[in-house]
């Protein structure tokens, strides 16, 4: 048998050899492709199945799990200490079944909890924690894959707020380099941590991504009883989107104690801090910006141009008409023109005709700025 195999061998090897090395080379490249594809979809066709077979598990473990919960926080005004405990021992029985069943509990309490309030609530998250299930949280926070560590925190943050004492676990992830990560972790320590949730911005090195920003402020807003900081402290913060990120929570929460430092900002090295800070100081009516920002208007570019001239007019003190009119009289560029006659309709003091006459004027095409100034007194299409 060993003889027939060698001679086999020998046979397809002298037959191979014959070919120029070139043909040679090609029927490796075909046999290994052949190979290759046949093992791809025999992979991909049990990967199939078994995505299948989990999913009917999944499916069926919910099913379970649902009706399970769901039959006695139906009656729970009505729910004694005794019911409770008996409806605590059939939830852990199914619980152990296996690890599928747990993960399925976890995210259905979870689900529900989110989307019942009052007692159905209060018995959710007492059964939680009967059920130990926190446990099952923190043990995916020491896992090495990035998926079960944010899973983790999720639980985590729905299910234990107001614990502080989590807070020391999530230190280690509030700068990872995994987005997801990271901003689930920011999420967990701001609802988790009473006494100073934002402390972490302090100490955040990576980027809060424009995402990152509406994910956390979402959390904010839906988060009850949460000790909300003067902002302005961030605002000296090395790192510029936590700078930009507390800009806009100055302008949600209005906190005009941080007018002072606004108008530090307006010496900041970044545009787009600059430009945050001007139409933010217009918002919050600071009167006492608008000499600095008219002073930095010759030295800053267009973009900030315009948002001076919003502020401007947005505070409108009324000391600074003779600056916008100077602007759309003489400026040059029409998104200037345009933006000072846009403030100007607002401003105290702000004549109208007077300000056609002077159009009238001028030498250079006074009919398009007459034109710019009716668009913009024509408060349905100003914009």
């Amino acid at each position: 048998m060993n003889k027939q195999n060698y001679s086999s061998v020998k046979s397809f090897y002298e037959w191979f050899n014959q070919y120029p090395l070139f043909i040679e080379i090609a029927i490796v490249i075909i046999l290994l492709s052949v190979v290759l594809f046949i093992i791809g979809n025999v992979s991909l066709l049990f990967k199939r199945i078994f995505d299948a077979y989990h999913d009917v598990r999944i499916k069926k473990a919910k099913e379970l799990v649902t009706a399970e919960l769901t039959a006695d926080l139906m009656m729970d005004d009505s729910l004694t200490d005794h019911d409770f405990d008996k409806y605590a021992i059939r939830i852990r029985e199914l619980m152990l079944k296996n690890r599928l069943f747990k993960q399925v509990l976890i995210d259905q309490v979870i689900f529900y909890h989110r989307n019942f309030t009052d007692s159905t609530s209060r018995i959710l998250q007492k059964l939680f924690n009967q059920l130990n299930l926190a446990d099952s949280a923190l043990k995916k926070l020491k896992r090495g894959a990035w998926e079960l560590r944010a899973k983790g925190l999720k639980e985590i943050q729905e299910m234990m707020t107001g614990e502080s004492n989590y807070v020391q676990l999530l230190n280690p992830l509030l700068n990872d380099k995994n987005n997801d990560l990271r901003i689930e972790a920011q999420a967990a320590y701001i609802r988790l941590h009473k006494e100073n949730p934002f402390k972490f911005l302090a100490h955040t090195t990576e980027e809060l991504l424009e995402w990152h920003q509406i994910l956390l402020c979402e959390i904010i807003t839906n988060t009850p009883n949460l000790e909300v900081p003067e902002f302005r402290i961030y605002l000296r913060s090395k790192n510029e989107s936590v700078c930009s990120f507390c800009i806009k929570l100055i302008e949600y929460y209005q906190q005009l104690d941080a007018i002072p430092d606004l108008i530090n900002l307006l010496d900041h090295p970044s545009q787009k801090i600059r430009a945050a800070a001007v139409s933010l100081l217009g918002k919050l009516d600071a009167e006492q910006a608008e000499r600095l920002m008219i002073a930095k208007f010759p030295m800053e570019d267009l973009k900030i141009q315009l948002k001076i001239l919003e502020s401007v007019g947005e505070i409108g003190s009324g000391e600074n008409l003779t600056f916008l009119q100077t602007q759309f009289l003489e400026s040059e560029e029409f998104t200037l023109v345009k933006t000072a006659g846009c403030a100007l309709v607002n401003y105290p003091f702000f004549d109208k005709e007077e300000l056609i006459q002077e159009v009238n004027q001028l030498d250079d095409s006074p009919l398009a700025r007459e034109t710019i100034l009716n668009h913009c007194t024509n408060v349905l299409i100003r914009n």
